[in-house]
């Protein structure tokens, strides 16, 4: 599949019509909840069947599963050599994402009350101390700014989890470069202050 087949395959779109790229409004009216996680060991076979009868189990969740191969070349790549630490040991990149279509308040707390539930399932088989988890995929679930306002001590529930140590140093570029955090968003980094 090439890069625009993709591209309008994982936007939910029809792969057979490009010129659908153009149009910017969405093919579908739907919400979405994406999580990820980074596993640093090989999950087992009987990993997998519980985690298949887990998503068999669900009455009305659909889950897609994106299973990217980590390591190889990869694990050349200290954590501290660049911005994004999840490279040297890391086997596999898994990223979750629920859809669904757009819905009252109460349904969608449901869908994203299972997501989370999921994610709470897939503990034993990921990372930890901290669960690695990749930037691309925002999962707000692990805490928001404050309008800008947030200090580099809370933003570190975040900030850890994405960057792992390199958290710091981002910060400390963040006050030379943005010290007013003029540029920002629901997870950006906070200038640092100790």
């Amino acid at each position: 599949m090439g890069d625009l087949e993709s591209t309008l395959f994982f936007a939910g779109y029809p792969t057979t019509d490009k010129t659908l790229l153009l149009d910017r409004r969405p093919y579908k009216n739907r919400t979405f909840k994406g999580k990820s996680d980074f596993a640093r060991e090989p999950i087992s076979v009987e990993a997998w069947d519980k985690i298949w009868k887990y998503l068999l189990d669900a009455e009305d969740e659909v889950l897609q599963i994106i299973l990217s191969p980590w390591g190889g070349k990869f694990d050349e790549i200290a954590e501290d050599a660049l911005p994004f630490p999840h490279r040297k040991g890391n086997l596999i990149n898994l990223q979750y994402f629920l859809f669904w279509p757009d819905s009252p308040d109460e349904v969608n707390q449901k869908h994203l009350d299972w997501m989370r539930g999921f994610y709470d399932f897939m503990a034993p088989y990921v990372s930890s101390n901290p669960r690695a988890t990749y930037f691309n995929v925002k999962d707000l679930d692990l805490g928001t700014n404050k309008l800008g306002n947030t200090t580099y001590s809370d933003a570190t529930v975040w900030g850890k989890t994405y960057f792992q140590g390199n958290f710091e140093r981002l910060a400390r570029v963040k006050a030379r470069v943005d010290p007013e955090s003029y540029f920002w968003n629901e997870q950006s980094i906070p200038p640092f202050s100790a």
